[in-house]
C-alpha cells in the first residue's frame, strides 16, 4: 500500500498541470511558417534527439503520438495533396486534445496574456564597487556586460550564467557594442577621467572571437586627435560610432570599415562632455552630453557625425542615457544639476522633444521604456522609478533586495523582454508559465556586512567603521558621483570582525560615497565631507534618499493600466502559492506514509 501511495504522489507531482503555450500544428521549428524545414525538424527530433520547445507542434496528424507518420503527413500536405493539419492551424491556438502533448513555449505565438515582471538573474555577477555599466545582446542567448572596474562578462544562455572573459583593473570599460556574436568593441574611459585608478590609455578594444580575446585599436589607425576616453559606443554593420567622455573632453570617433581605420573629431570648442551614443543607421543617431556652458544637450546627426544639431537642452550637468522604444517614441534622462528631476521625450521620431518631470532628490542614470506607457528610470540608488501611464506618475520599486538596484542601462529586446544592468543583471519578462517563473534566491544575508561613517568635526576627518563577515580580501573605495575613485582606503586581506579606518578628504568635495566589497558582500553609504562644510555648519551624515510620495492618480484610464499590472502580479503570486501548497500536501502525504 505504501508503494502505491508513493507512486501516486510522484505521478501527481509529475502531472501537476502546467499551462501549455499556444502553437501552430505542423510548424515543427516554431518559426511561424510551414515549409520543408518542418518535416526535417520532426525527423531530427525522432531520430537525432534534438530538443524542440513545443513537441505538440510536431504532431501533424493530431493522433497524440509522435512518430514517423507525422513528417509523412506534413510532406503529403506540402507535395502530395494530402489533408492539412487540424486545429490549431493555420493560426496560433491552444491544443484541443484532452490528453495534450507538452508545449512549453512557441516563439511564433506570443502569450496572449503575459505576466511581465522583473527578476534578478540569479547567477549574475555582483559589480565590484560601483554598478555594471553597459550590456549588449547580439543574439537571444549570447550577451556581454562591462564595468568601470575593468571587467567584461559573457553569457551564452540568455543570462542564466555568466563567465568573466576579461579582468583588467587598470582599464575602465564604460560601454560595449557587437555587430554579431563574434565581433565587438568596448570603450575605455582612459586616465585622468572619473575613475582615478585607470591607467590604461587605450580608448577602444576590439574582439573578433566572441569576447575571448580583446586587442586595443592602434593609435596609428586613428586620423585626428586621439580621444581622452570613450563613454558611449554603438555599431551599425561596419560603421562604429563612439564618443566621450562624461568626465570632460568631447570627442566623436567613427569607423566605416569595421574598425580598420578611425576618424576622430575634437568638439571641445562647443561641448565639454559626451556620455551616450545611439544610432539607427550608419548616418542617423544621437549623442548625449553637455555644452560649453555645462547645460545638458542632446545632439542629432543625419550625415554620420559630420554635422550635429542640438535638439534638446536642460539645466542639468548632462543628459545620461537616450533610447527609443519604437520608431517614434524616444526618451533621455537628466543627470544632476537643477533639472535633475527631469527627463525628455519625443512622440514624433525626434522632430520635437518635451521636458517631463519624474522626481526630485534622485541621482538618475538609466532610462528605458517597454512601450509608450510602461517605463523605468534607474540610478545610483537602491530603488528604481516605474511609470505605468507614460510618465505622468512615477512610483518607487526595488528589484534587487539584496544589493539594491543601481541601474545604469536598460536594454529593450522586444515587446515582452527588457534587460537592465546595475549592481547585478535584471530581466523583465513573461513569467506566466511556472517553468519560467522566478526561482527564489538562496538565502544570503548581505546585512552581515556593515558600513557606517561618523564625523569628527574637530579634525575634519571621518571614521569609517565596518564589519567583515568572513575573512577575505577587503576593498573600501571612496568615490564621488559618477564613480570617480576618490581614494581606496582599504585594499588588503582581513580577518572577520569589526574594523575601522580614519579618512580625511584632500579637498572640499561636499558629498562622498564609500563602498565595501568582500567576497559576495557589498554595502554602500554616502556621507558629508567635513572639509566641505561651511563655517558653523552642523556636521551630518547623508545616508539615503527619502522615498518620494507618489501623486494621486484620478484618470480612469491610468487607473485601469495600473490595476491591470497589479492584477498580473497578484495572479502570479496566487499561482506560486498554489504550487507551494500542492507540493507541501504531497510532502505531507509522503511523510505520513513513511511514518510509523
Amino acid at each position: 500500500m505504501k508503494a502505491i501511495v508513493s507512486m501516486v504522489a510522484i505521478l501527481l507531482l509529475c502531472a501537476f498541470p502546467l499551462p501549455a503555450a499556444d502553437f501552430i500544428r505542423g510548424d515543427a521549428n516554431a518559426d511561424g511558417t510551414q515549409d520543408i524545414s518542418d518535416p526535417i525538424t520532426a525527423l531530427s527530433f525522432l531520430f537525432s534527439s534534438i530538443s524542440v520547445p513545443c513537441q505538440a507542434s510536431l504532431d501533424s496528424n493530431a493522433d497524440n503520438m509522435l512518430n514517423i507518420a507525422d513528417p509523412v503527413h506534413q510532406l503529403a500536405n506540402m507535395f502530395g495533396g494530402g489533408s492539412p493539419p487540424t486545429a490549431p492551424y493555420p493560426d496560433c491556438g491552444p491544443d484541443p486534445s484532452t490528453n495534450p502533448i507538452p508545449c512549453e513555449s512557441f516563439p511564433a505565438c506570443p502569450d496572449p496574456d503575459p505576466v511581465l515582471t522583473w527578476e534578478v538573474m540569479p547567477n549574475s555577477p555582483v559589480a565590484p564597487y560601483y554598478h555594471h555599466d553597459d550590456l549588449c545582446f547580439p543574439s537571444p542567448d549570447i550577451g556581454f556586460i562591462c564595468n568601470i572596474s575593468g571587467e567584461i562578462w559573457k553569457t551564452t544562455d540568455a543570462g542564466d550564467s555568466w563567465t568573466r572573459v576579461l579582468n583588467q583593473p587598470g582599464s575602465s570599460f564604460r560601454s560595449l557594442t557587437f555587430v554579431d556574436t563574434m565581433k565587438g568593441w568596448v570603450g575605455n574611459l582612459g586616465p585622468g577621467g572619473w575613475v582615478g585608478s585607470t591607467t590604461d590609455p587605450n580608448v577602444i578594444y576590439a574582439t573578433t572571437d566572441g569576447g575571448i580575446n580583446w586587442t586595443p585599436i592602434s593609435t596609428a589607425s586613428i586620423s585626428g586627435p586621439t580621444p581622452d576616453g570613450i563613454c558611449g559606443i554603438h555599431a551599425i554593420g561596419d560603421t562604429i560610432h563612439g564618443a566621450g567622455r562624461y568626465a570632460g573632453g568631447a570627442y566623436y570617433i567613427s569607423s566605416t570599415d569595421g574598425g580598420v581605420s578611425w576618424l576622430s573629431q575634437n568638439l571641445n570648442v562647443d561641448f565639454n562632455a559626451f556620455v551616450d551614443v545611439l544610432f539607427f543607421t550608419p548616418d542617423e543617431g544621437y549623442i548625449t552630453g553637455a555644452d560649453d556652458s555645462n547645460d545638458a544637450v542632446l545632439l542629432h546627426t543625419t550625415d554620420g557625425g559630420a554635422n550635429w544639431t542640438i535638439v534638446s537642452t536642460s539645466n542639468a550637468y548632462h543628459y545620461w542615457k537616450v533610447g527609443f522604444a519604437s520608431a517614434t517614441f524616444g526618451y533621455a534622462v537628466c543627470w544632476s544639476g537643477p533639472d535633475s528631476n527631469k527627463w525628455v521625450q519625443t512622440y514624433d521620431g525626434g522632430q520635437t522633444w518635451t521636458d517631463r518631470v519624474f522626481a526630485g532628490g534622485y541621482e538618475a542614470n538609466g532610462i528605458g521604456f517597454l512601450n509608450e506607457q510602461i517605463g523605468w528610470i534607474g540610478g545610483h540608488e537602491d530603488t528604481t522609478y516605474e511609470t505605468l501611464d507614460g510618465g505622468d506618475t512615477w512610483n518607487l520599486m526595488q528589484i534587487d533586495t539584496v544589493y539594491g538596484d543601481g541601474i545604469n542601462k536598460f536594454l529593450r529586446i522586444s515587446d515582452t523582454l527588457v534587460y537592465a544592468v546595475g549592481n547585478r543583471i535584471y530581466k523583465y519578462a513573461d513569467h506566466s508559465n511556472p517553468i519560467t517563473m522566478n526561482v527564489p534566491e538562496s538565502k544570503f544575508d548581505n546585512s552581515l556586512c556593515t558600513l557606517a561613517a561618523t564625523a569628527n568635526p574637530s579634525s575634519e576627518s571621518t571614521t569609517i567603521a565596518y564589519t567583515v563577515p568572513e575573512a577575505g580580501h577587503v576593498q573600501i573605495t571612496v568615490y564621488i558621483r559618477g564613480g570617480l575613485i576618490y581614494d581606496r582606503i582599504v585594499d588588503e586581506d582581513q580577518i572577520a570582525g569589526a574594523h575601522s579606518v580614519e579618512f580625511t578628504a584632500h579637498d572640499d568635495t561636499p558629498l562622498l560615497y564609500a563602498a565595501i566589497a568582500v567576497g559576495r558582500y557589498r554595502q554602500t553609504i554616502k556621507f558629508v565631507n567635513q572639509r566641505g562644510l561651511e563655517d558653523g555648519a552642523v556636521p551630518q551624515i547623508a545616508t539615503e534618499i527619502r522615498p518620494i510620495q507618489a501623486p494621486i492618480v484620478n484618470d480612469p484610464a491610468k487607473i485601469a493600466v495600473r490595476n491591470t499590472q497589479q492584477q498580473m502580479r497578484e495572479r502570479l503570486k496566487q499561482r506560486e502559492d498554489s504550487e507551494v501548497r500542492f507540493l507541501q500536501r504531497i510532502a505531507l502525504e509522503l511523510g505520513n506514509e513513511a511514518g510509523p
